[in-house]
């Protein structure tokens, strides 16, 4: 049962790793991209991730593009690997490249500004949506995750989180006639890559900080301490704010008054 991964990036080598340990009987196609391994990474990244893959013998790596192609028989889905011109037959199909367009068609007749891409523009201060063609902000609508125009290394889901998280304090603020906060954005290069159940890295502000057995046990309890933990702290912002009365833009008028 061969398997193509296609895409040499974090959520690819998570994946790539993760089929290859767990089904040891498995033949994985990993077809990186021209780029190779986790573009845009330090060298000692792309070494540690090589070397990893190099040892599995049920992992073939092509550092190149791949295009399905279609022929008759088999059964199988057949892709051709661009630089080689060789031929792949494979059961199973995983994509890790992401997606060049976001889902934004539904907003193509609104007065939502979208780029050539289809991506929302937003305030880089306050992420608010820009409606029409006068460079105006939204006062009530805000877009965060990778729909919205940003810097292509900002699609991670450390990013999306902060943003989501962001917005939804923004939304809390504007109900209350407060003023809209600027947004902060979170270090670039800070993740943990996970290669298997016992070995990977983490990198923090381009510096990797810790590889070995123990990256995958650090990432589970940091993930555990995240979304299950964090929420429930007496000081957790979003924790008090949900619970809180929100005040409305009529409360602050009476008050003034």
């Amino acid at each position: 049962l061969p398997i193509l991964v296609i895409g040499g990036g974090h959520v690819g080598c998570e994946v790539a790793a993760d089929i290859a340990i767990k089904c040891p009987d498995t033949q994985v196609i990993f077809a990186t991209g021209n780029s190779g391994l986790l573009a845009n990474h330090s060298q000692w990244q792309v070494d540690y991730a090589t070397k990893f893959f190099e040892k599995l013998s049920n992992v073939v790596v092509y550092n190149e593009r791949c295009k399905e192609v279609e022929e008759e028989g088999g059964g199988r889905r057949v892709f051709l690997l661009q630089k080689s011109d060789a031929k792949v037959e494979v059961d199973v199909v995983i994509q890790c490249t992401g997606f060049g367009k976001p889902n934004t068609r539904f907003l193509v007749d609104s007065e939502v500004r979208l780029n050539a891409q289809g991506k929302i523009e937003v305030d880089s201060e306050t992420l608010a949506v820009k409606i029409g063609d006068n460079e105006e902000n939204s006062e009530c609508i805000y877009a965060a995750g990778d729909c919205i125009d940003k810097p292509s290394n900002h699609q991670m889901a450390m990013f999306a989180h902060f943003e989501g998280e962001f917005c939804a304090r923004q939304i809390l603020r504007n109900s209350a006639g407060l003023p809209l906060r600027k947004f902060g954005v979170p270090p670039e290069k800070c993740f943990a890559l996970s290669l298997g159940p016992r070995d990977g890295f983490i990198s923090l502000l381009g510096y990797t900080v810790m590889w070995g057995r123990v990256v995958p046990l650090a990432k589970r309890l940091v993930r555990w301490g995240w979304f299950s933990v964090v929420p429930w702290l007496p000081k957790y912002p979003l924790w008090i704010d949900s619970k809180r009365k929100v005040p409305t833009r009529n409360d602050s008028d009476k008050n003034k008054a």
